[in-house]
């Protein structure tokens, strides 16, 4: 089930890397592997209690029965909300004010907006006066097969940032904190990024995250399943066994082996680990997204070339070429991942607001809401 996380304040790198924190292992469930300090992550209280309705779209409330009783120090807080009725609900929210009783919280940031009635609705109360320190991290893993697991570390070390990396068939040693096979390289999240997004689907074993600065700059990291299929126009397999990937940013450096975007995109590498059906691994390799499956001459940059001559979808699809070595090509598709016309603007949605585009046509499925 789809599930996102949408115009999050986070103004720095340990901001960031908390909020993902919950995003990941509390609201979409993926496995946490293992983490640094236990005490790092900022939770104050959790429950499984937590009462929703749309006649009250922006109101959490808890039953008289709870312990905790929220107070005007929990105003500044985030509440992690997973409610397996109305899924849509689910995510990161800010805490603006608490009416008094104990009971009810009111949250914004991005503006809730609840829907249906929910009961039972897990919870997690966060604060980021205890956000996790520089070189903290932790390991998620996929809840379904093939797997793959992905560390996410707050690093000061050059790049500083939100680091991602990647490694498959249950690699990392919980005894050496250390990836017991093959890992990709680090991927750097935005630096200086004043909003961050994701959107996550447990089912499928995927998340796309990525951040903005506010003035144009978009890095987005890709972590999950690979749908392979066979393409005509080059050499490949149909992989029933899907591989896992991850994307990086524009200061990635690809391996000159792989295709490029030929438009405006041409810089936007990814990196990952390729998991192929016989189980052998392919640990780090460079990827780039593409826009058409045909050739290099397909660029998708006029209306007229709306339509993807594989998969039949218009206006946006999701595809990929991966290039091991020269005579060898897996091709096929990045779940919630989308390439769109260079012409569309960044930061809009289209297609009923199905796919919002992040930049230069590099896009993400999305649930209709309004960015701000």
């Amino acid at each position: 089930m789809r599930r996102w996380l949408r115009n999050v304040p986070t103004a720095d790198r340990n901001t960031q890397g908390q909020h993902l924190f919950w995003y990941l292992t509390f609201v979409c469930q993926f496995l946490l592997v293992d983490f640094d300090a236990p005490g790092s992550w900022g939770a104050v209280a959790q429950a499984t209690d937590g009462i929703l309705s749309g006649a009250l779209p922006s109101t959490f409330k808890t039953p008289n029965t709870q312990a905790y009783l929220f107070t005007v120090a929990d105003v500044g807080r985030y509440l992690a909300i997973r409610d397996v009725t109305t899924p849509a609900n689910s995510g990161i929210y800010r805490i603006a004010s608490v009416p008094a009783g104990g009971h009810t919280a009111v949250l914004n940031a991005p503006v809730a907006n609840f829907s249906g009635s929910s009961t039972n609705v897990s919870w997690t109360l966060y604060d980021l006066a205890n956000k996790p320190a520089d070189a903290s991290w932790f390991v998620i893993q996929s809840p379904q097969a093939p797997t793959w697991q992905a560390r996410c570390t707050v690093s000061a070390a050059a790049p500083a940032g939100i680091q991602f990396d990647l490694g498959a068939f249950g690699g990392w040693n919980v005894t050496t904190n250390t990836w017991g096979l093959p890992a990709s390289a680090p991927v750097v999240l935005n630096t200086t990024t004043s909003l961050t997004f994701a959107v996550a689907d447990e089912t499928l074993g995927a998340f796309f995250v990525w951040s903005e600065d506010g003035i144009g700059g978009r890095t987005g990291v890709f972590c999950g399943t690979f749908a392979g299929f066979h393409s005509p126009q080059g050499q490949g397999v149909p992989r029933d066994d899907a591989p896992v990937a991850l994307i990086g940013d524009n200061t990635v450096t690809a391996n000159t082996l792989n295709r490029k975007f030929v438009g405006g995109t041409a810089g936007f590498a990814i990196h990952g680990q390729l998991s192929l059906p016989d189980r052998s691994g392919y640990a780090a390799a460079s990827l780039h997204a593409w826009r058409r499956i045909t050739d290099d001459s397909d660029v998708l940059s006029d209306a007229a070339a709306l339509t993807d001559p594989r998969s039949g979808q218009t206006d946006s699809f999701s595809t990929a070429v991966y290039q091991i070595v020269p005579a060898v090509e897996v091709r096929g598709y990045l779940p919630l991942v989308r390439v769109v016309n260079d012409s569309v603007a960044n930061r809009t949605t289209i297609n009923g607001g199905s796919v919002y585009v992040i930049q230069q046509g590099i896009s993400a499925e999305w649930d209709s809401s309004t960015p701000v």
